[in-house]
């Protein structure tokens, strides 16, 4: 009988060492894996050159640039060796940034500026979205590239508040004041999302986007709601085509 316990125990031993081997190994391999796949990211294509700022958040809500006294929107452009140059409302800033490949995980990629030197003139009357343009960039904060298309950029700074929408033409070109009249809600959305068209122009296309920049939906056309009852929960991306230019709006789905 003692005999039988002590095999028991022995092989019970050997069996708890062999997992925690086992569990080292697969966390190391792990670790590695990952690690590697940080050391050895490309940089999209698709990410390298220059983007124009459309709207960003606010004290107030979202600012769309369009809509503000201004000759010049803010617009950086990146390059393979991680140097970043832009301008802002009436600054010139240039620096550095961090690019972590994370697809390997399936979650969203990430972005970071460094070490940026800017200009200190004073914008006067847009002196307040002029600061409120540099927060992540003069505090290096990292943000999510929640949506990279050919297109749009959407960086999600790591603070629920603050992001900023780009695109890959000058907004300023771009009649904004229509594309203001076209208005979603409610938002969140559990299941129906209205979407009101003001403007004189017709919708010709909706695509909704998840957090990776993936297609959830396609509408061609029934253009005033969209049934988002069956998409998972969390942060969308809703991608407004007209006849003349397309808009980008974030959406929280309940």
């Amino acid at each position: 009988m003692k005999i039988t316990k002590t095999l028991l125990g022995l092989c019970t031993t050997a069996k708890l060492r062999n997992y925690n081997k086992f569990r080292a190994f697969f966390i190391s391999f792990i670790v590695v894996f990952y690690f590697t796949q940080l050391s050895y990211s490309q940089i999209p294509e698709e990410f390298i050159g220059t983007w124009y700022l459309e709207y960003f958040s606010g004290p107030q809500g979202e600012i769309y640039v369009n809509t503000l006294d201004v000759t010049q929107g803010p617009s950086f452009t990146v390059t393979e060796d991680l140097q970043i140059t832009g301008n802002s409302f009436c600054n010139d800033f240039s620096g550095e940034y961090i690019y972590v490949d994370l697809s390997p995980l399936a979650i969203p990629n990430t972005f970071q500026p460094i070490n940026i030197i800017r200009g200190t003139i004073d914008c006067g009357s847009n002196e307040i979205y002029e600061t409120q343009f540099y927060v992540p960039f003069v505090n290096e904060q990292v943000a999510d590239i929640e949506v990279l298309q050919e297109d749009f950029l959407v960086l999600q700074y790591h603070n629920p508040a603050l992001y900023q929408v780009y695109r890959n033409e000058p907004v300023l070109s771009i009649d904004e004041n229509e594309l203001s009249k076209i208005q979603i809600y409610p938002n969140p959305v559990k299941d129906l999302l209205q979407i009101e068209n003001k403007s004189t122009n017709q919708i010709t296309s909706l695509k909704l986007f998840d957090v990776l920049g993936r297609l959830v939906m396609k509408v061609n056309e029934v253009y005033d709601q969209i049934d988002v009852s069956h998409v998972d929960s969390g942060l969308l991306f809703l991608e407004i085509e007209t006849e003349t230019a397309r808009i980008s709006k974030k959406i929280i789905k309940e």
